[in-house]
């Protein structure tokens, strides 16, 4: 009587035991997968064409005309903000020397003038990238007159950054592209050339960064004070300057 029982207790738990094995052995379809991440595209765009690589956020789903240049949006100051601020010693300080030297300013001349730009703009963008000295590098890695990224010397065809005439014409080259890209708005063309167009495309405007904001200030500064000053009959008609 006693086997009996014990016997029929071991077949009652096997079979327990089955039922629960077979229950969650089944799959859970219930469980959806998560999307995508979005903003991929723009992530290679910002990483090909910004002195920050891989430093920035993930372009989110917000749009970015709801954040205008005099907006932060609610959440705070952008992440890449922070950890340039603190990561990232200080670019480059814009030289005292207000002029290219006279050895530089018929580079300058040449490669601007070709490619539809003012000599004076490509002059002070070199005065704040590098302070006028060819063998520059910032703390980011960027080369030469025009502090150009690896990524965007070998997109404009530089083989050598250290050489001016080379960097001089690959940087107005880029700078030409983004000035064709944003309409013709110089603000934003400088804003896409020192944090990439993806950062200006994704804020609707200059973004929120420190530098970004001083780098299109300084330069707009210093070029306006030129123009004034040269014997230029106007900003389109870019022949005939020299000093």
């Amino acid at each position: 009587m006693m086997w009996s029982r014990c016997l029929l207790t071991l077949l009652a738990c096997t079979q327990l035991s089955l039922v629960a094995m077979q229950r969650y052995r089944q799959p859970d379809r219930t469980y959806v997968p998560k999307e995508a991440p979005e903003g991929v595209s723009l992530l290679v765009d910002r990483i090909a064409n910004s002195k920050y690589g891989l430093l920035g956020p993930i372009p989110g789903k917000a749009s970015a005309a709801q954040a205008p240049m005099e907006e932060v949006p609610a959440q705070g100051i952008p992440l890449d903000q922070i950890l340039i601020e603190q990561t990232t010693p200080q670019p480059l300080p814009a030289s005292d020397q207000s002029e290219a030297p006279p050895w530089l300013w018929p580079v300058i001349q040449e490669e601007s003038q070709v490619r539809g730009l003012d000599p004076l703009l490509i002059e002070s963008m070199i005065r704040q990238e590098s302070g006028f000295r060819p063998d520059a590098v910032s703390p980011a890695g960027a080369q030469g007159l025009m502090q150009l990224m690896p990524e965007t010397a070998q997109l404009v065809g530089v083989s050598d950054p250290f050489d001016a005439k080379q960097n001089v014409a690959g940087g107005s080259q880029y700078m030409a592209w983004q000035m064709q890209d944003f309409g013709g708005d110089l603000s934003l063309a400088l804003a896409a050339y020192n944090a990439g167009p993806a950062a200006v495309r994704r804020w609707g405007g200059i973004p929120p960064y420190g530098e970004t904001n001083n780098y299109v200030r300084s330069v707009l500064e210093d070029y306006h004070r030129k123009t004034q000053t040269a014997p230029m009959t106007s900003s389109n008609e870019l022949q005939g300057y020299s000093r």
